[in-house]
């Protein structure tokens, strides 16, 4: 009987579960929890009207409830069965899931890591002790904050400007250097990307300095406009995106990525993705999410997307569909097969941007995208003995591409004026493409690039100049 009770308790989660399903194609997310804490009556009550007036919504739910009803009664019929050897599977059970549940967070071996993210939203039972595991953690972490929920508000920026018609995508990547953006002699995609720009589709703009070498701490202080060193800010400020939804822009956060770097609530659209995705641990399903948002609300007159990618993350071969580049030559060092890995993983960064280029060139509104990378990355090949990044901040774990990419309709507004000061030689500023990004998306305030960019290396040093990073 404690099955059936535990059933009858959870029927708000399934339900819940169940609307999802139906709405999105998937499970609710532990993320969706923490936005729907923040999120007004009016917007929850809007989804929940959606979701119950949809007829499978009706059938699943009343199979639900006969299931239910037959567990009830062969529980009623059923000997109780009690005994140590019973607990202790149970528990033991418990113990495990936890565990799995656990181990990408913690960091324990990838052979624990027997479930993706998905499993966790595909399977009822899995998703309920997920959205209960969130609900807690929000909740205590209220309680340690005075009240106040961890996740930022997006709905609290202010409207200091209107948005431009159209489309307005910033593209976060992922561990791309910036010598490594479009190397003409590297691959067809790469070759193709420097054509488009050499017709006017785009302009590579000066390599941006990244505020830090570090995923969790560069991407907020990004996404913020955050000095390196202005941590406040960048724990509370609201978003990039969130000024583009004040400015009544019709907003949609797309992350490739295992997890929500920034949360935030208010947004229209909210869709993570993971590296278990049906489509590969690699950007092809968030270029396919950001076009089904482009079509869906074509309507619209402003719409505005973040799209945080998995870009050339480590391990460089899980970046690019196995069977694209052919066999790797034989005879290479691990150090060459390394180097080759992560080229031939730029090189699916540069498909990626094609891709996210004719999702613009689809558009008969003006649309524009610009792309920076989080930060970029050491080779051991590059001779610096460092590998990956997160260590002591250097020139090629900070240093970034930037790239503006535009359709035709854009080209005639005028606004590629704008770019003018970020191509002339020299670093920019992190924080200066996501003002860019603003301007180009109708914020009338003066943009210029940084005298000084800085870049954060830890404590003692803080941050520190750019210019004074070796390699």
């Amino acid at each position: 009987m404690i099955g059936v009770f535990a059933l009858l308790v959870c029927l708000p989660l399934t339900l819940t579960w169940i609307g999802c399903v139906i709405l999105t194609g998937s499970g609710p997310t532990s993320s969706l929890v923490l936005a729907a804490v923040t999120a007004s009556r009016s917007e929850v009550s809007a989804v929940v009207s959606e979701a119950v007036q949809r007829p499978w919504f009706v059938v699943l739910s009343v199979l639900h409830g006969l299931l239910i009803g037959v567990a009830w009664r062969w529980g009623r019929r059923a000997q109780h069965v009690r005994s140590a050897w019973t607990a202790t599977l149970f528990g033991g059970l418990i113990a495990l899931i936890l565990l799995v549940r656990l181990a990408p967070d913690v960091g324990l071996p990838g052979a624990l890591r027997w479930m993706g993210p998905e499993s966790w939203r595909s399977v009822v039972w899995l998703s309920h002790v997920d959205v209960l595991r969130a609900s807690t953690q929000e909740a205590l972490e209220r309680w340690a904050y005075g009240g106040q929920s961890f996740v930022r508000d997006g709905r609290r920026a202010p409207a200091t400007f209107r948005a431009n018609p159209g489309l307005a995508v910033f593209v976060l990547g992922e561990s791309l250097r910036a010598d490594a953006l479009a190397v003409a002699q590297r691959g067809q995609w790469s070759k193709q990307l420097l054509e488009r720009i050499d017709r006017g589709g785009g302009a590579r703009l000066a390599d941006a300095c990244a505020s830090a070498n570090a995923t969790a701490i560069t991407v907020p202080r990004l996404l913020t406009m955050a000095e390196p060193d202005d941590e406040r800010t960048a724990r509370q400020a609201p978003t990039l995106l969130a000024h583009a939804k004040a400015a009544g822009a019709y907003t949609a956060w797309i992350s490739a990525q295992e997890s929500l770097i920034v949360k935030e609530a208010g947004h229209d659209v909210v869709q993570q993705l993971s590296s278990s995705a049906e489509l590969g641990p690699h950007d092809d399903a968030a270029v396919l999410a950001l076009r089904h948002f482009a079509f869906a609300s074509r309507a619209r007159p402003s719409r505005a997307a973040l799209l945080h990618l998995l870009g050339q993350h480590f391990h460089y071969a899980d970046r690019y569909p196995p069977d694209l580049f052919g066999p790797e030559p034989g005879g290479l060092t691990a150090d060459e097969r390394e180097t080759l890995r992560y080229q031939r993983a730029a090189e699916f960064g540069a498909k990626t941007l094609l891709e996210i280029a004719a999702v613009l060139d689809a558009e008969t509104k003006p649309a524009f995208a610009v792309f920076t990378s989080d930060h970029g990355e050491n080779l051991w090949s590059d001779g610096n003995r460092k590998r990956y990044h997160a260590g002591p901040p250097g020139r090629r774990d900070t240093h970034v591409p930037t790239l503006v990419l535009w359709n035709q309709a854009f080209a005639t507004t005028g606004a590629t004026q704008r770019l003018v000061p970020f191509r002339r030689p020299g670093l920019i500023a992190h924080r200066d493409v996501a003002r860019l990004w603003l301007a180009l998306a109708g914020d009338p305030a003066e943009t210029l690039p940084t005298p000084r960019p800085t870049t954060w290396a830890g404590p003692p040093r803080g941050a520190i100049a750019c210019a004074e990073l070796g390699s």
